[in-house]
């Protein structure tokens, strides 16, 4: 996940953007690492999205 701020970052500094333009950046939810991310959990049987047993 840090990579992508310091990706979108590194395209607000090299376009110059106020950050009143990067504030209406629209961000598509869930991103990839956090897919990753749920998946690694699921297959562990820890996802906070499953129920407790």
């Amino acid at each position: 996940m840090g990579s992508e701020i310091v990706n979108m970052a590194a395209i607000a500094i090299r376009k110059g953007l106020t950050l009143n333009e990067v504030k209406e950046w629209v961000f598509s939810h869930p991103v990839f690492t956090e897919l990753f991310i749920d998946a690694v959990e699921l297959s562990t049987g820890s996802n906070v999205y499953l129920p407790k047993r």
